[in-house]
């Protein structure tokens, strides 16, 4: 127990979207400051975690990320924490990206590439846009709304396919099927205007809007009638799919039926798999124990489909194309993407995520009064004598400050950013750190901390927030994962991958470079070939970056994918960064030669070759010297891994505020917080949950509960 009549002690340990929103909502308490004081400490000069970006002095004060960043539709608690953010910042809108909306773009198009006969065919897919606002909550439907909403989705197909018109008896027989169904049924028949597909569905959304309000979800009889129309619709596409390759109509091109006919099996074996599995009363987790791939085809889902750009495209989004995915997780996040998003699809960031989300949070923050401990690594958790709680915490403290606190940005054209290293003038080792080129956030760094620090309970805390990613877990937690079965499991079952990615900047724009999409949105590219899986024009960033005329790109690349198989050795291995970086540069050297051709054409010569003088190069180098000389990154550290859900491991994840030690809770995407899978929303959901359990309330994260069963009956 804390001593009473003083402040509980919060030590936050990590900077990453789950750590700094277990601050943010902490701090959100009203009088928070007359009950907490919170400290957050950070390996090296930056915050971010996964989601780091820094500034490169050295070459124009281009944006580095950790990888490809933007942020989903559906991110509702993570939009409502970042508007709050850039409300209370209240910066001059006299300085760059001042309000959230100047921060964010929203975007509507997609582009999943199809491999089809050994060529990769690219398929644009257009979201409409709303007028709602991420961050502005509403309640979501349940499943079973849901199901209408993919009925609907099933209507605006069909207004659009290129079907032949409907003949013959077995047209008729089908037909009979549909009076059967309004025989059962108690809504009035559709007009006779409608054809058979039509009047199916239209009955179907009758169906379910009919017994949603009354919990017909719950009803098995509901459901079996559902699937019935699901079914018999399916049988009547088919049939009438045969009419028209049978027909032979020269207009209808045969790229265009087939991408119908895929969009409707995989809604159709997605609804009959819901509902032979009674996943719409027993909730999606119920069906994590087979991989989504593998469950659809137990619902009798076509190779064609299950191998199709839409379904690698969701794999690709969780860096697992080489892995499986829990089913239930894939269909959660499929389904909040797909017809939860508010405003945009997905919204890109004007500026690197660091410039864009961590700044102004750690502005908001310090001006709140969080103490900020950059330079100080955590290197090990102690239990209490009775195993119960967090009684020590080792850390090393890495460099030292020459006075007062770190000050951590750098300005770029009126905007406060991370650099890509240490503001080395602030620190008393600067010129040895900067001279040996030493990363600080490298769990190899051969660097030697200037002290060892131990925390200890009553005195430095009271509750410790731990905020580094599960691949640090076994490192720094040995004790705790040696003392519960349930950290075993965890930490066994929950595994983690190894990720690529590269930035490149060129001369010419995305005309030039023959970009099919040159003239729209520049839409998100995913499903493409392995490993780098996932491709994305990042044109707006020019602006954000200081580029001389002479030699200035006028357009920017993004590629990122899984780095399958690599391990973590032991931290004395000092070559191991450099080895896995270079295989990072080959992988995306030989990506340029082989494979890139057929995003952007116009990369590669007349021999067909890579085109290495498109490069922008500020040292004018030439020939391979100037792809050496784009931006590479291996994340390889432990806390940088991306958290994958395989089949079968949700249910092994930790709740933020179960730990199972009294003063100890979790934040991260890597806990059991109703997303399950490695994004940011996933991350600030679990960073509410852990402030919630400190605050000793019920968590205020919103749609938490998303697709899961509660007391009899499902939640939204």
């Amino acid at each position: 127990m804390e001593n009473a009549g003083r402040k509980t002690k919060v030590a936050i340990l990590g900077g990453g979207v789950g750590a700094m929103s277990a601050a943010f909502e902490l701090t959100s308490e009203p009088n928070w400051q007359d009950r907490y004081e919170v400290t957050l400490y950070q390996m090296g000069w930056r915050l971010g975690g996964k989601g780091a970006s820094g500034r490169n002095a050295a070459v124009c004060q281009r944006i580095e990320e950790h990888g490809l960043h933007f942020w989903l539709g559906f991110y509702e608690n993570a939009f409502r924490m970042i508007r709050q953010c850039y409300e209370e910042n209240a910066r001059p809108l006299t300085e760059a990206l001042a309000t959230w909306t100047e921060a964010f773009k929203p975007c509507y198009e997609v582009n999943v590439e199809d491999h089809v006969n050994g060529e990769w065919i690219p398929w644009l897919l257009s979201f409409t846009p709303n007028p709602d606002t991420p961050g502005d909550t509403v309640a979501l439907p349940s499943l079973w709304e849901m199901a209408g909403t993919a009925i609907e989705f099933l209507r605006n197909l069909l207004v659009r396919a290129p079907l032949a018109a409907p003949d013959g008896p077995e047209h008729e027989s089908i037909a009979a099927r549909v009076e059967s169904f309004f025989a059962r049924a108690r809504v009035a028949r559709p007009q006779a205007t409608l054809s058979t597909g039509e009047a199916i569905l239209h009955r179907a959304k009758a169906h379910v809007d009919s017994t949603a309000a009354c919990n017909g979800h719950l009803d098995p009889s509901a459901h079996s009638l559902l699937g019935s129309m699901v079914e018999t619709y399916w049988l009547w596409i088919v049939q009438r799919a045969h009419d028209t390759h049978a027909a032979q109509d020269p207009s209808v091109g045969n790229e265009e039926l087939r991408r119908f006919l895929l969009m409707t099996e995989f809604v159709i074996v997605n609804l009959r798999g819901m509902i032979a599995d009674g996943v719409l009363v027993r909730g999606l987790s119920s069906i994590d124990e087979y991989d989504y791939v593998e469950w659809l085809t137990r619902h009798g889902a076509s190779s064609d489909v299950s191998t199709c750009g839409l379904v690698r495209a969701f794999y690709d989004l969780c860096f697992s194309p080489y892995a499986t995915v829990a089913a239930g997780t894939y269909l959660r996040g499929m389904l909040r993407i797909l017809f939860t998003y508010r405003g945009g699809v997905y919204w890109r960031m004007q500026a690197g995520m660091g410039d864009t989300i961590f700044a102004p949070m750690y502005e908001v923050l310090r001006k709140r009064g969080v103490q900020f401990r950059f330079f100080h690594r955590v290197s090990a958790l102690h239990l209490s004598d009775d195993g119960q709680s967090i009684a020590f915490i080792d850390l090393g403290r890495q460099a030292t400050l020459k006075t007062g606190d770190y000050e951590p940005f750098v300005p770029v054209r009126r905007l406060p950013c991370w650099p890509s290293e240490p503001l080395y003038d602030q620190l008393v080792e600067g010129e040895e750190l900067r001279h040996r080129q030493i990363n600080l956030e490298s769990w190899w760094t051969d660097w030697q901390d200037v002290e060892r620090l131990t925390l200890v309970r009553g005195v430095d805390f009271d509750q410790v927030v731990f905020g580094i990613s599960i691949g640090a877990v076994p490192l720094l937690c040995p004790e705790l994962v040696a003392t519960r079965p349930e950290w075993q499991a965890m930490v066994q079952q929950v595994q983690t991958t190894a990720t690529q990615a590269f930035q490149a900047w060129y001369l010419p724009d995305m005309a030039g470079l023959r970009w099919p999409y040159w003239q729209t949105e520049a839409p998100l590219v995913a499903g493409f070939t392995e490993p780098m899986d996932t491709f994305a024009n990042m044109d707006q960033l020019l602006i954000r970056e200081e580029w001389p005329a002479s030699t200035a790109p006028t357009s920017i690349c993004y590629f990122c994918g899984p780095m399958p198989g690599v391990p973590v050795p032991p931290s004395t291995d000092h070559a191991f960064p450099a080895a896995q970086l270079q295989a990072v540069y080959q992988t995306a050297l030989q990506f340029m030669n082989q494979s890139c051709a057929a995003l952007l054409p116009g990369i590669a010569d007349n021999a067909g070759q890579y085109d290495f003088s498109l490069i922008a190069d500020t040292a004018q180098g030439a020939g391979e010297s100037r792809f050496r000389s784009q931006f590479f990154r291996a994340n390889i550290d432990p806390s940088e891994r991306y958290v994958m859900s395989v089949k079968g491991s949700p249910r092994y994840r930790l709740a933020a505020a179960a730990s199972g030690f009294d003063n100890l809770f979790l934040a991260g995407d890597w806990t059991d917080n109703g997303v399950n899978a490695g994004c940011v929303e996933a991350a600030v959901i679990s960073g509410m949950q852990a402030a919630a359990g400190i605050l000793g309330r019920p968590s205020a994260a919103f749609g938490e509960d998303f697709g899961e069963t509660r007391n009899g009956t499902k939640a939204p």
